[in-house]
């Protein structure tokens, strides 16, 4: 069992987003840092990207390692001005409904974080931020191109209807909170780190039930969130299963519900009524051909005289 809190965790991480301020001079240097969380995700690789106008990835702008506890830092010159999400790839997690050991193989999980934070950012990975990357993905197809307002707009939709979905209070942001680690005492039951923490470790219970693990759980509830109607029978049981974990041999840290049981929405419709408004698209402008030649007369044979 490890023997930091989730406390010492996020002090430890302000730190040094302090640390990179205070050092950098007028260098302007800006620094990325968070976690990634099934269960903790160690030893993969985390890539900060630009997200284009139309909502596509564009270019990376860092890359780091997470560590044993799933926490990574990525360190820029300066903050960037485009919106931005974050990739990753590789590394490996244990299962917090079974202990068992998942790689991550080819999978990939990612968060929409948008416009950065001034002076640093903290920003976690999660199955809940993979479901509103494939949200976002599904909504910024129906653009060509967004101003910057439009795309941040977009984000934050995507992320808030997930945090409706998995009932986690108003307020909560799924970007921005770290989740608890679960192996560690559960210190305050009510507090959103620990509330992010409880509704993955059902997320994990729920998969062992069907004989998968939380990467393909996520990936099955990704592309069902994507219309908008998250009609999957399984997400119906999630908040069954995270009250299941907490009286569990695996809930080793102690985790209780909050006193405001978290909810999950049993048969959510993922939908808001401001959404930027797709600009028309252009008319293609069509050419009237081109006559075709009229047939030059071959001359008549000449008589003779």
């Amino acid at each position: 069992m490890k023997m930091s809190t989730n406390l010492t965790a996020l002090g430890m991480l302000m730190i040094m987003a302090a640390c990179s301020k205070s050092n950098s001079g007028s260098s302007s240097a800006f620094l990325v840092s968070g976690k990634a969380q099934l269960g903790p995700i160690e030893n993969a690789t985390v890539e900060l990207h630009c997200v284009e106008p139309n909502g596509a990835i564009g270019d990376e702008l860092a890359e780091a390692i997470t560590a044993a506890d799933g926490s990574y830092s990525l360190s820029l010159s300066a903050r960037p001005t485009c919106a931005t999400m974050l990739v990753l790839t590789g590394g490996q997690y244990v299962e917090e409904a079974s202990g068992v050991t998942v790689s991550l193989g080819a999978g990939t999980l990612r968060s929409m974080i948008g416009e950065l934070d001034e002076g640093s950012q903290i920003a976690t990975i999660s199955a809940l931020t993979e479901m509103a990357a494939e949200r976002f993905e599904f909504l910024s197809a129906a653009y060509t191109s967004l101003e910057p307002a439009e795309l941040e707009l977009l984000v934050e939709k995507s992320n808030e209807e997930i945090r409706v979905a998995s009932g986690l209070p108003a307020g909560f942001d799924i970007t921005e909170t770290l989740p608890s680690d679960p192996n560690e005492p559960d210190s305050n039951p009510d507090s959103p780190q620990n509330q992010y923490a409880l509704v993955l470790a059902g997320l994990s219970e729920l998969a062992d039930r069907l004989g998968k693990n939380s990467l393909e759980q996520t990936a099955l509830f990704s592309t069902d969130c994507t219309d908008g109607d998250m009609d999957i029978l399984s997400w119906m049981d999630l908040g069954t299963r995270i009250n299941e974990w907490t009286v569990s041999a695996e809930n080793v840290g102690g985790y209780t519900l909050p006193s405001d049981s978290i909810d999950p929405v049993k048969d959510p419709v993922l939908s808001s009524t401001d959404y930027p408004t797709p600009a028309p698209e252009e008319p293609t402008p069509t050419t009237n051909p081109e006559p075709a030649p009229e047939p030059t007369p071959e001359p008549s044979p000449s008589s003779a005289p």
